[in-house]
């Protein structure tokens, strides 16, 4: 078993606040959260600690949960600290693409489901009782989305957001075929105003990195295809990118990087059991 292993294993059962542990020119330094103040956050420490490690060249922080990655980049980006989320998240997960990817599914293959998700998206700007009218008339929204007939409901329509939202679907699938992939995503986050509403520094920049990714794809159906087998990964973008990696503890042992930290911040875990943040260098 690896020295870093044995570590983990052995230090649920630290009972002082900073342990320095050396092992030929590295150290593994070992934080309790136990033996500090109670107003201390762990996520509080951790940030004292990175101060020394600035420009965060092969630093990289471990924790057990995808969760646990996701509040710690959030506070990364609170304090504009650069970091790449290596969190083995679904592309559909991506707030943006998810939606972005169910227009295309309407689009190719007519797929009933994924265009009233779109329509229910927060794309819309639609109220709950909008969506819910829109639902019970179906029969009639998709007639005039598919084949452009007005008919009595869609003239019944006193929320004129709902005609305009409707029309430019209508636009995009009359016109979709004449852009090539990547002109056809521009042209969908544009004309739906993807960046006003996912409008996060995280979320604006996974949608131009997932608009990038597209370039390489002669058709919407191979990009739909590899979305459909997960095989789009928006993480291998990121791979020119500096910052702190972010991982989970079933992706890397943290033995690759110079610096490491694991925190272990369970708020689910037994009374008994020990949170802590340790660092291995």
């Amino acid at each position: 078993m690896s020295f870093f292993l044995l570590f983990l294993k052995k230090i649920t059962g630290l009972s002082i606040q900073v342990k320095l542990i050396y092992k030929n020119q590295g150290y593994v330094k070992a934080i309790c959260m136990s033996d500090l103040d109670e107003d201390t956050n762990i996520y509080s420490v951790l940030l004292n600690e990175l101060k020394t490690f600035e420009p965060y060249d092969n630093v990289a922080i471990i924790a057990r949960t995808n969760g646990e990655l996701n509040e710690i980049a959030q506070l990364l980006e609170n304090e504009k600290i650069p970091y790449i989320l290596n969190n083995e998240k679904s592309i559909s997960e991506y707030p943006g693409i998810f939606e972005c990817f169910e227009l295309l599914k309407y689009l190719i293959y007519e797929n009933d489901l994924a265009l009233f998700n779109f329509i229910s998206s927060p794309l819309s700007n639609l109220g709950t009782e909008d969506i819910e009218i829109l639902l019970k008339n179906k029969k009639e929204v998709l007639s005039y989305i598919n084949f452009s007939q007005d008919n009595n409901f869609i003239h019944s329509l006193e929320n004129k957001k709902v005609i305009n939202f409707l029309n430019k679907i209508i636009d995009i699938k009359k016109n979709f075929k004449n852009f090539k992939v990547q002109n056809l995503i521009y042209e969908i986050i544009k004309k739906f105003q993807f960046l006003d509403y996912f409008s996060k520094e995280n979320e604006v920049k996974n949608i131009y990195d997932f608009y990038l990714l597209t370039n390489s794809y002669l058709s919407v159906l191979d990009l739909l295809n590899d979305y459909n087998e997960n095989k789009l990964v928006l993480a291998d973008l990121n791979s020119s990118k500096k910052g702190i990696e972010l991982v989970t503890i079933h992706k890397s042992k943290g033995l690759e990087f110079k610096t490491t930290f694991v925190i272990k911040n369970d708020k689910k875990s037994k009374s008994s059991d020990i949170d802590f943040l340790f660092e291995m260098n």
